[in-house]
């Protein structure tokens, strides 16, 4: 899984709502609330960048689950990166 294939301003974009999937891996789901809620008490630069590592992370920790790495291929297709191996 290759998260440099994806930009930090689709990281980004997640986070502020600009871009909305429906996700599978619950983990995700639930951090993506989270912290779309933090985004909206703090829209910094650093924190929405922050936020961005955050969810780097979770698909680092778990990019050996089927639903996450679904996930990881859904923000890929969008950004025109589809067909590719990701694991």
């Amino acid at each position: 899984m290759d998260l440099y294939k994806i930009s930090d301003q689709t990281w980004e974009d997640l986070i502020l709502e600009k871009i909305n999937f429906d996700f599978h891996f619950l983990a995700l789901k639930i951090l993506l609330s989270r912290l779309r809620l933090k985004a909206k008490t703090n829209s910094s630069p650093q924190s929405i960048r922050g936020s961005g590592e955050e969810i780097k992370n979770l698909f680092v920790r778990f990019k050996n689950l089927p639903a996450a790495q679904r996930d990881f291929q859904k923000i890929l297709e969008y950004k025109g990166v589809a067909n590719e191996n990701i694991v």
